[in-house]
Parts: structure tokens; C-alpha cells; sequence
């Protein structure tokens, strides 16, 4: 058994530490209200239709069994998502605090390339070029970001963190642009030299204007 699509809700969140947009750190949060139960909703087949829109770390928020006797309401992480199934895993309530979230390892970048919407959205990503020349790093096509969040409006943001750990003072990296964006601000993030640079990690925003229309502003 499948889910009904119109009963799944995602929604893109803002990886901040708690500023009242969304889950702190999670890149999409999902609402399902549905009359299966717990042991269909589970099965690895269940979610495979909307497996586009579940990343690995979104956070499902469930209503199983509704309008029946056995109603319930359980939360679970997805741990895998691919075209072959999804699998998701119950929460654990470990974090009574709710300051943990779920942070996917970072894209570690050692040349010059073009970024994927997937590794923006997972928050992190690292460069340390080992080539004693500066790094260039590509953003995506706007319209991939797009596709990659289909339910995005005009306003709609996320952040993420470039971190240069290189130690070669020539060895900067530097956000490029791509069709459908804006940058704003100083997109340049300096090597971690023997000099000392003070601002080896780059803190950005990616905003949407428009379909397939982005602005990228440097914000820390």
C-alpha cells in the first residue's frame, strides 16, 4: 500500500537554531494525517511516491489512523530516500531540551565546482582546495533549487555555512554565481592561512524572489 499524496504536507525550513520558521537545523518538516496504521505506514513502499520531496533528515509529523479507534500520533525521521524506497524511523525522545536536530555529514569540496541544490540544503559545506590557487564553488541553477523545493514561495529562505579549512593563504574560495541569482555581500571566504584570517566560515542566506529567481546574501 501507497500513501494518498494530497495527505503529505512538506514544507522547507530554515536551518537556524529556533527562529520560529520551521524545526531548528531540519531542511524540511512533513505533515501526514492518514487512516493507516503505524505497521503500513512504516513499510518501506508506503512514501516512495513523494521520495523527491523527503530528504534524508525531514522530520514527519503524524496523525496515524485517523477517524478510527486506534488513532495515534508518532513522529518520525526519514533515514534514507531513494527512488528503490524510503525508510523512516520513529523519534526517539532523547532531547527534552529540543536542541538537537538532525545534521547530515557536510559536502567536502577539494576543487573548483558546481554546487548541488542537495548540498546547500544540508547546511554544511567545506573546501579546502590543496592546490595552492583559489577555489571557485558554483551555486546551482536557480531553477534546480526550484525543483528541489516544490513548494518554496516568494520569500521563502534557508541559511548554510561555507567553512574553508585550508591553511595555504592563497588558497581562498570563492561563491560564483548561476543563471536565476543574485548575490549580495562579500561572497569571498579566506583561507584559514598561517596568517590568521578571521572570517574563514561564510554564513549565507538564499532567498526566493520569483520562479527560478534566488538572491544570495552574505550574512555573517
Amino acid at each position: 500500500m501507497t500513501h494518498a499524496t494530497k495527505n503529505l504536507s512538506v514544507y522547507p525550513c530554515t536551518p537556524t537554531h529556533g527562529d520560529g520558521i520551521g524545526l531548528p537545523g531540519v531542511m524540511h518538516e512533513a505533515k501526514l494525517i492518514t487512516a493507516d496504521l503505524p505497521a503500513t505506514v512504516e513499510a518501506a513502499d508506503y512514501l516512495l511516491a513523494s521520495y523527491a520531496r523527503l530528504p534524508v533528515g525531514t522530520v514527519i509529523d503524524a496523525v496515524l489512523g485517523a477517524g478510527t479507534a486506534n488513532m495515534c500520533h508518532k513522529r518520525y525521521v526519514v533515514v534514507t530516500s531513494t527512488s528503490a524506497g524510503i525508510t523512516i524511523k520513529q523519534q526517539e525522545v532523547n532531547d527534552p531540551a529540543g536542541i538537537l536536530f538532525k545534521q547530515g555529514a557536510p559536502a567536502a569540496k577539494t576543487v573548483s565546482a558546481t554546487l548541488t541544490a542537495a548540498e546547500l540544503l544540508a547546511g554544511l559545506i567545506t573546501v579546502n582546495q590543496a592546490a595552492a590557487g583559489a577555489s571557485a564553488l558554483q551555486l546551482p541553477l536557480a531553477a534546480d533549487l526550484d525543483t528541489a523545493l516544490p513548494k518554496a514561495a516568494a520569500g521563502d529562505a534557508f541559511d548554510f555555512s561555507l567553512i574553508n579549512i585550508s591553511t595555504v593563504d592563497a588558497e581562498d574560495a570563492t561563491i560564483t554565481t548561476n543563471t536565476g541569482w543574485t548575490l549580495v555581500g562579500d561572497i569571498a571566504v579566506p583561507a584559514l592561512s598561517a596568517a590568521g584570517s578571521l572570517n574563514t566560515v561564510g554564513r549565507f542566506r538564499a532567498r526566493k524572489t520569483a520562479a527560478g529567481a534566488w538572491t544570495l546574501y552574505r550574512i555573517a
